[in-house]
């Protein structure tokens, strides 16, 4: 019940890949409210094709399956995808300011991060210059 309770983002995101690892003949139940560790365990290319992921509800006392996806159908998906699927409450991003929504970073890895940080950079500049030559066509178009 909860895994992921008291884990570093890392160890929640590696946990199911290393139980597998360590117990290969032991199917594990595992609850959690965490999509690091939902996104780690499906990325994972030994167990995703054995992952299955359920979403429960309660319903006057009695638990309802809602939704169910199988760990290869949901590997590709970036995590803000993941967290505003049905497997979260729908109205959990809604509860996150969007400030912060726009501030999320989707990479594994710092060096990831400046490589995005870096292409951002390349795109905006070559955005402006893109603008640039724009307004001299405007000019032109406008002197003619």
């Amino acid at each position: 019940d909860e895994l992921d309770l008291f884990l570093h983002p890392t160890w929640e995101k590696n946990i199911c890949g290393k139980l597998n690892k360590w117990f290969p003949h032991i199917q594990f139940f595992i609850t959690t409210h965490s999509p690091i560790l939902i996104d780690g365990t499906v990325k994972n290319a030994e167990i995703a094709n054995k992952t299955i992921v359920y979403r429960f509800k309660n319903d006057n006392n009695k638990t309802i399956l809602t939704e169910k996806y199988q760990g290869d159908d949901i590997k590709t998906w970036l995590p803000n995808i993941l967290i505003s699927s049905n497997l979260f409450d729908p109205e959990y991003i809604d509860k996150i300011p969007t400030n912060l929504i726009l501030k999320a970073r989707t990479e594994n890895s710092f060096n990831q991060m400046l490589k995005t940080d870096n292409d951002i950079e390349k795109l905006r500049k070559k955005e402006n210059e893109i603008k640039k030559q724009y307004q001299e066509l405007l000019k032109q178009k406008k002197n003619d």
